[in-house]
């Protein structure tokens, strides 16, 4: 019985580059990991996040409506605004500019989607 042969695989060299940086920075976070502090939960920014939800909240109450009639208005899914709301989910970028627009020209933004 013969024993099978190794067939060695090539390896696209682009592919090779990735694996050998990936390597690399492997091995620079076992060097570094000593060095670094581990992160603490309480040093987290969880009060940003608190400050996001009440600035939704302060928005939608300032347009006088529920989450639902809120959502609606403005196109927005109403469990992404009740996530907002609760902290579970924070806006993006662009929501927060929406959200920015709907507080300062709310009219304006019904009239540019046609409501």
């Amino acid at each position: 019985m013969t024993k099978p042969t190794k067939r060695r695989m090539q390896v696209p060299p682009e592919i090779l580059s990735v694996v050998r940086r990936k390597s690399r920075l492997r091995r620079v976070r076992e060097l570094l990991a000593p060095h670094i502090d581990p992160i603490n939960e309480a040093d987290l920014p969880m009060a940003d996040a608190e400050a996001e939800a009440e600035r939704v909240r302060e928005v939608r109450a300032g347009t006088r409506l529920t989450q639902a009639a809120f959502a609606l208005r403005f196109r927005i899914p109403v469990g992404t605004v009740r996530d907002w709301e609760q902290g579970r989910r924070r806006p993006d970028a662009a929501a927060l500019a929406y959200l920015h627009v709907i507080e300062r020209e709310p009219k304006a933004v019904l009239q540019a989607l046609n409501i």
